[in-house]
């Protein structure tokens, strides 16, 4: 498997520590030249990509990707991914498309279960208040243009991410 990750970070890197044995490469994405270097220390071929304008040499990795991990929280312009790579995704049409996102982009439902066919509600002001990955057009890609399966890890903030239930299979058996 050649797994390229958007936005190396906690939760991702976790996710590489559970998964590496099963890689022929992983590739990644950092916005600094310090944190490449951390990345190649891990055996993540790093790709610099800060959000505000495709990355150099991204289209390319993402052509011979089989799966890709979208890590990235939005901003007020939306997903950075789909922006910017969201053709080079589709193009290379990956196995699995993975995306760790938190519950907290639902709002608050008072405890009950949400998906991603969960209407938003508005508890809080900023980006993640009105964003899922259904909005952005991730079910579009998935949909349309992949041949592959949708996870949505329910917290990828801090630990908490690793001691959910729904994120301790990620990634899934099948991957």
């Amino acid at each position: 498997m050649r797994l390229f990750i958007f936005g190396v970070g906690y939760s991702s890197k976790a996710f590489v520590e559970r998964i590496r044995s099963r890689c022929s490469w992983i590739g990644g994405t950092t916005r600094s030249v310090a944190k490449a270097e951390q990345l190649k220390a891990l055996g993540v071929e790093p790709f610099l990509f800060d959000g505000t304008q495709p990355g150099e040499g991204i289209r390319e990795a993402l052509a011979d990707a089989t799966h890709v991990l979208q890590s990235i929280a939005p901003d007020e312009a939306g997903d950075p991914v789909l922006i910017h790579h969201g053709v080079d995704v589709a193009a290379a049409r990956p196995q699995w498309i993975g995306y760790l996102s938190t519950v907290g982009v639902y709002g608050d439902h008072d405890g009950a279960w949400v998906d991603e066919d969960t209407p938003a509600a508005r508890y809080r002001a900023g980006p993640c208040s009105a964003w899922r990955p259904k909005t952005l057009g991730w079910s579009l890609l998935r949909r349309r243009s992949c041949r592959c399966r949708f996870s949505v890890c329910p917290a990828s903030t801090g630990r908490a991410a690793m001691r959910s239930s729904t994120c301790a299979t990620v990634p899934p058996d099948g991957l």
